[in-house]
């Protein structure tokens, strides 16, 4: 039987381990089959995850002039940052560019960890129309002209999606005006990093300011869920910033315009 090569796999990474979707992506290609998938990871940003790589033999390489354009709440930062990023960040990637693509000659299939490479997927589309491109969507951007901009690149330029949930998957669709083609894959847990523990709790602690597009107000269907079930055992805890701004969608907007905050909202639901 004629052994079948194994899927030559690019995986570009924005964050270099400084962040949960770096870090997931990792705990994933660290354990896919060697002999089926064989993956090269480019980082924008170095650190510990490259030793992290290399003790699973993956070749990871930190391209610091990787192009990102990250949608964010109010259409005046979004204007600012879109002429940087034109006019500055864009132009300076002419290398990695070029170098991403004299890479694609000799690998299957493109994978962008992160929804700010929406302007490389277009462009990569552009140069190489057939080639298949996979991005992982992990966040969901405030409803607006600039996110319904994004999506819509972003569901044109890419063949298909890996989405952390259903929320995102359901937030594409809508912004984009399209069903996207793709799966839902839950966030990973490494099977070694899951201890038995002898207290009467488990503490899941969240340390991030509030963030529409992390889902942290999100936590609170969760609370809602492990009450339902009469779990006691899981205790969450936020940390950070928990002030709401004006602009944000539904419930959440309707309560930081009445001077709530996160526990606010939380408190009401």
């Amino acid at each position: 039987m004629t052994k079948t090569a194994p899927l030559r796999v690019l995986a570009i990474d924005i964050e270099g381990g400084h962040g949960g979707s770096s870090r997931s992506l990792a705990q994933t290609l660290q354990a896919l089959d060697p002999n089926a998938v064989s993956v090269k990871v480019w980082c924008r940003r170095g650190g510990a995850i490259e030793s992290s790589y290399a003790a699973h033999g993956i070749p990871v390489r930190v391209m610091e002039d990787m192009p990102r354009l990250t949608v964010l709440e109010r259409n005046s930062r979004n204007l600012v940052d879109i002429a940087r990023f034109f006019g500055n960040r864009w132009p300076r990637s002419a290398t990695f560019r070029a170098a991403l693509v004299e890479k694609l000659n000799s690998v299957d299939l493109l994978h962008l960890n992160h929804v700010s490479l929406f302007w490389l997927a277009r462009w990569v589309r552009q140069r190489l129309p057939s080639f298949p491109i996979t991005m992982h969507i992990r966040t969901l951007p405030v409803e607006g002209p600039m996110a319904r901009w994004q999506s819509r690149i972003t569901r044109a330029a890419c063949s298909r999606f890996i989405f952390i949930s259903e929320n995102e998957r359901d937030h594409l669709a809508r912004q984009s005006g399209s069903t996207p083609d793709g799966a839902v894959i839950y966030n990973p847990v490494a099977v070694d990093r899951v201890a038995a523990v002898d207290h009467p709790c488990l503490v899941a602690v969240c340390l991030s300011n509030y963030s529409y597009g992390r889902g942290i107000d999100r936590l609170w269907s969760v609370a809602a869920e492990l009450e339902k079930r009469g779990d006691q055992l899981v205790r969450l805890v936020v940390a950070g910033d928990i002030q709401l701004t004006r602009t944000l969608p539904g419930v959440l907007g309707a309560v930081a315009r009445q001077g709530g905050d996160l526990a606010d909202f939380m408190a009401h639901q």
